[in-house]
């Protein structure tokens, strides 16, 4: 079997480790060394038609993705840093690009966040979500000290709508937008001032508006990273929360948004190794698969890498990576790549996401930039001064590492598509 570029580079990474190479395992192996964290150094597509988690090892907090035809898109949090809400597309869920951000100027989020105060490190960009509805991508997001936002495109290319302030308000995250069939929206959220307590609003017609009081579905302790779903008839809203052994997801599944639920633990975490993974998007393969594509990771000054792990329904629930003898499931550290992907495209032919900070010396005079390219929100603006190590790229090269801005691969902005019933 051929071994690719960039296989051969993890080999040098990982140096007299052992490189794990699922497609060249038996089977019994394979299902073993699926469970077994990778060497370090080991990453995203390997070229035999698998994948080793995490898919992308740079920082992509708070992640949500959908399918509209055959292409995937993802959005990311990027708190003080310009342009906000980081977009991405793929093929098969594991190979990814930036197509750029949904979000121009976040200084319409507050004053706060312009350049001669920056008093938002941390804060600003918080979770959101991306949905496919009549022919629009929309994706609301929230600031902890400002309130919700929105805005909604025809591509995930763009051109976005100017952002709209949903409501001015302190305290709350993780909103997510749903449609129901009879094209009434609504947003959960977490109100994590007040005891986290989970809120269903309804939506006005446009989509820019809250409309009456909302409805707690649900508290618990640090209950918080709100998706929801129809699925078959009935309501699925994913959500995380705090137990004894970390952050895990639940699941809370009825006949009606506003309950009663029966409610579900998905998975098991085990924070020393797998970082908790903990929020991320449900999605189906327009062959009937079902993935769930997560960030994971554990403390404050840790980034968030993303990981794919396959979703096994069992009783009408989804659980997620390997199913235990408990019925919950385990964080997996490599599998197939989904079906799908870009036909005769060699995975090394993919424009690269940044997933390194190189640093170079320098000693030219104190410049300053901000990084179009995403995933590490963390990355995007760094400071060179005299002989400081630079953090940064300047210069023709710089221009040429940046995203191209051009339309996506695929057909996701042409009418007629058919799109994942969980971009609703």
């Amino acid at each position: 079997m051929e071994i690719t570029r960039r296989q051969l580079g993890r080999l040098a990474a990982v140096g007299t480790g052992t490189l794990l190479i699922p497609g060249l395992l038996p089977p019994s192996t394979a299902a073993a060394a699926s469970l077994q964290a990778p060497p370090a150094g080991t990453w995203g597509a390997q070229g035999d038609g698998t994948y080793v988690n995490p898919v992308l090892p740079g920082d992509f907090s708070d992640w949500d993705c959908i399918r509209v035809g055959a292409d995937y898109y993802g959005i990311t949090s990027t708190f003080g840093y310009s342009p906000g809400v980081a977009v991405l597309h793929s093929k098969d869920l594991v190979n990814w690009r930036t197509l750029g951000g949904a979000v121009d100027d976040v200084t319409r989020i507050g004053p706060e966040l312009n350049w001669d105060r920056m008093n938002r490190f941390g804060r600003g960009v918080w979770a959101g979500a991306i949905r496919y509805h009549a022919g629009r991508y929309w994706v609301y997001f929230n600031a902890p000290d400002e309130g919700f936002f929105m805005t909604s495109a025809p591509s995930p290319t763009g051109p976005w709508e100017p952002l709209t302030s949903v409501w001015r308000t302190s305290g709350w995250d993780d909103p997510c937008p749903f449609w129901d069939d009879d094209g009434q929206g609504y947003l959960v959220t977490t109100h994590y001032s007040d005891s986290y307590k989970i809120n269903l609003f309804k939506l006005s017609e446009d989509g820019k508006s809250l409309v009456g009081s909302p409805t707690v579905i649900h508290q618990s302790p640090g209950s918080e990273a709100n998706k929801l779903y129809k699925i078959n008839g009935l309501y699925y809203h994913l959500f995380s929360e705090v137990k004894s052994e970390g952050r895990v997801l639940m699941m809370n599944r009825g006949s009606s948004l506003t309950g009663p639920f029966e409610t579900r633990q998905l998975e098991h975490v085990n924070v020393s190794v797998d970082r908790e993974p903990n929020q991320g998007g449900l999605v189906q393969t327009p062959d009937g698969s079902w993935y769930f594509v997560t960030h994971h990771g554990h403390g404050d000054w840790e980034g968030r890498p993303l990981s794919l792990l396959p979703v096994t329904w069992v009783d009408g629930w989804p659980i997620l990576g390997a199913v235990g003898a408990d019925g919950i499931g385990n964080m997996v550290w490599t599998g197939q790549v989904p079906a799908g992907g870009t036909p005769g495209m060699p995975v090394d032919a993919l424009p690269a996401v940044v997933t390194s900070d190189p640093l170079e010396p320098s000693r030219g005079p104190c410049t300053l930039e901000v990084d179009l390219l995403f995933p590490a929100p963390t990355a995007q603006r760094r400071r060179r001064c005299g002989r400081r190590a630079a953090f940064c790229r300047s210069g023709p090269a710089a221009a040429r590492n940046r995203p191209n801005r051009g339309p996506a691969t695929g057909g996701a902005t042409r009418s007629g598509l058919s799109a994942d019933p969980l971009t609703r």
